[in-house]
């Protein structure tokens, strides 16, 4: 005859049903981790489709309202020869207009892994070597940085910050009396699927 506890339930049965229960509750757990995985990933989406947003509109309203008449691109690259002086990838874009009047539009791009081995330990980032991605507008003394939403990071070896969205192209280029600029953005969840993508003409005439 089987043992019996006091509910009347056996051992066996109740082993069952401590394993069904613990079953149901990793279940429970993996469905909730896997809705906040996505609800984070739309949030995401989310911010970086209101900054690219915000800052296309704000370039393109001086392009549009103030008249673009011409443009010089400007490009410096990375230059990690010295520690101590590190200088970062940089675009940039000076925008003249009919009223004598002009901005700037400048990316700057540093990314950690281009600067190779160091004598930094594992938790230890040297100065200036995290990944930083920012763009930034204005006038000449009067620039406004847009740095790209924090949305997810990780770290190298020398425990510099990996940033999970980062500025993975930049192409400038004023020909043929026309202005493109593409910025695009990539992050793992998404690819490439974002950017800033402007494209008018220059001196045009109504």
């Amino acid at each position: 005859m089987k043992k019996l506890n006091n509910k009347g339930l056996t051992t066996i049965e109740l082993l069952i049903s401590f394993v069904l229960l613990a079953i149901l509750v990793a279940s429970l757990y993996g469905t909730v981790e896997t809705y906040k995985n996505r609800q984070s990933i739309e949030e995401f989406k989310d911010e970086i489709y209101t900054y690219k947003n915000l800052l296309t509109k704000e370039v393109q309203s001086d392009l549009i309202k103030k008249g673009l008449i011409d443009v010089k691109i400007e490009n410096t690259p990375l230059d990690a020869s010295n520690s101590s002086n590190i200088i970062p990838e940089k675009y940039k874009a000076i925008f003249y207009f009919k009223d004598g009047s002009h901005t700037v539009l400048e990316t700057t791009r540093i990314v950690a892994d281009d600067y190779g081995a160091s004598a930094a330990t594992a938790t230890t980032c040297p100065s200036g070597r995290n990944d930083k991605f920012v763009v930034s507008y204005g006038t000449d003394g009067n620039m406004y940085d847009y740095p790209l939403p924090s949305v997810g990071y990780g770290t190298n070896d020398e425990g510099c910050r990996i940033e999970d969205l980062r500025i993975s192209s930049i192409n400038m280029s004023a020909t043929n009396k026309v202005l493109k600029i593409h910025i695009i953005f990539y992050h793992p969840d998404f690819g490439n699927k974002y950017g800033i993508n402007i494209v008018t003409p220059i001196n045009f005439n109504r």
